[in-house]
């Protein structure tokens, strides 16, 4: 006879999140706040991962316990199913396939699909664009001409939209503006991870009030030199995410030769749930290049923190031990005394 097994729902803080209908609609109560999105399967280790009360574990333990529960031949559960609530615009993201994600982060590809279940009238979700050839793509996009570039669908209630990889990415700088008023003497780094249309995205970013801009190692030398000129024009920084590059050392001296002022070694969350970290590499880099340029970001937590600080990096990002801690002021306060 089978059996079910109630699973938890883990709850994710958003910076566009902080509405009511999760909690007044949907009946989620939870004391995360901004709350932005519900996860109600979703199995990585160590990061997001809903919890099974009756067995005690988590749903990516019970996975890998009892494979035979799911019926899948992967080492990792390949379905998420979470709700989301916005109340400000999300960035324009694109997902990798699996070839891509197997062959950069040895991870999966990503395909999404949404069901709307709440919709203002005249809402809309960007899907795709109206490029008709590679080049009218890359001009719009360098020259900023979102309005001709991005396609917009109506967005209605009990809508279904298969979102395929391979959309566009990008991050709203409205967050940044909000930041940058919000906290007006703290440096506010934009972690953009531009790959493309360096001028138009640091341009937009540093207008916005960016202190420090990112943008991938693995971009083109032109998008780099471009991102860290214009970083420059403003009186700002460039830094340079090593995610998914294989010669750490050697592209380290090369984006710095371009004009970039940090190097980030960064291990991505599919990394960090195979057991990686941002450690070893982070070794390698202040091997490479003067400690002061350095940054590193991955899975770093109160518990690891001494151990990244005894490589004397200029700059250590902390994100998932931030946002998904009970209390998080409190977290980022012990993170910051940690660290004096």
């Amino acid at each position: 006879m089978s059996k079910l097994y109630r699973i938890d729902p883990y709850y994710e803080p958003r910076m566009w999140g902080g509405g009511t209908r999760l909690r007044d609609k949907f009946g989620y109560h939870t004391q995360v706040a901004p709350l932005g999105e519900v996860y109600n399967v979703v199995a990585l280790p160590g990061h997001a991962d809903c919890g099974v009360p009756e067995l005690g574990c988590t749903l990516s333990e019970l996975y890998r316990d009892l494979p035979a529960l799911f019926d899948c031949d992967t080492q990792e559960l390949p379905i998420r199913v979470n709700i989301l609530d916005p109340i400000d615009e999300l960035s324009i993201q694109i997902h990798p396939d699996d070839v891509f994600a197997a062959t950069y982060n040895g991870g999966r590809g990503k395909p999404e699909a949404w069901v709307i279940l709440d919709a203002p009238k005249d809402a809309t979700i960007e899907f795709g664009h109206h490029a008709t050839t590679r080049e009218q793509f890359e001009t719009w996009t360098q020259q900023g001409q979102w309005d001709k570039l991005l396609r917009y669908l109506p967005a209605r209630v009990d809508g279904f939209i298969d979102i395929p990889v391979g959309t566009l990415h990008a991050i709203g700088a409205h967050v940044v503006k909000a930041l940058k008023a919000a906290f007006p003497n703290l440096c506010v780094l934009a972690d953009a991870k531009i790959m493309d249309g360096g001028v138009i995205e640091a341009q937009d970013l540093c207008e916005a009030g960016a202190d420090i801009v990112t943008v991938l190692a693995v971009s083109d030398n032109a998008t780099i030199k471009d991102v860290a000129d214009v970083c420059h024009q403003y009186g700002r920084k460039a830094m340079a995410d090593m995610i998914c590059v294989p010669d750490i050392a050697a592209r380290a001296q090369e984006v710095i030769d371009l004009g970039i002022d940090y190097v980030c070694v960064h291990t991505g969350v599919d990394a960090q749930a195979q057991g990686r970290t941002p450690l070893k590499d982070l070794e390698v880099l202040v091997g490479a290049v003067d400690p002061s340029r350095c940054a590193v970001a991955g899975g770093i937590s109160l518990q690891t923190l001494d151990n990244y600080l005894a490589l004397h990096p200029a700059i250590v990002i902390a994100g998932g031990s931030l946002y998904n801690a009970p209390d998080i002021a409190q977290a980022a306060k012990e993170l910051k005394e940690a660290m004096r």
